[in-house]
């Protein structure tokens, strides 16, 4: 047994495992542990980062549910402007028979034309004040610019 070459070529095996394959499998072993870490720590930074993505949404639906109550408030608000104005016209055609219908007409549609541009620039100008408020204080610097400029696009 001893005068067979296989045997030291297998107690070299051994040996050459012993002092190179531990000492390798050990050094993998340690990387492999550090990227272990290292991918939790991401994972937990993605989490937090996507937790903070929630909250901004969900506060952004909030805004939005604001600013949606906030236009139809405003929708009712025109309407009862046109009744109120409606009602002026045919005061006003009742009490100005020898006026031209045509002429009253068209001053009434001039009206509407001047109180629908009146109910927009209001509109825009307290929805932009809203979400304006809203994105001072929830949103960050970049958050802010980015969706001024998505804003801007869609204009």
């Amino acid at each position: 047994m001893w005068h067979d070459p296989h045997t030291y070529i297998a107690i070299s095996f051994v040996l050459f495992l012993l002092f190179i394959g531990r000492p390798l499998y050990q050094k993998f072993s340690n990387q492999l542990a550090q990227r272990s870490l290292k991918i939790g720590k991401d994972i937990e930074a993605i989490d937090a980062l996507y937790q903070e993505a929630q909250g901004i949404l969900l506060d952004q639906k909030k805004s939005l549910a604001q600013v949606e109550d906030l236009v139809e408030k405003l929708k009712k608000d025109a309407k009862d402007r046109i009744k109120t104005i409606e009602t002026d016209r045919e005061q006003v055609l009742k009490s100005l028979e020898e006026s031209s219908v045509k002429d009253l007409q068209k001053e009434m549609d001039n009206l509407k034309e001047d109180v629908k541009k009146s109910i927009q620039e209001t509109l825009m100008q307290q929805s932009y004040e809203n979400v304006q408020w809203i994105l001072n204080n929830k949103l960050t610097d970049a958050q802010r610019e980015k969706l001024i400029a998505e804003g801007i696009e869609k204009l």
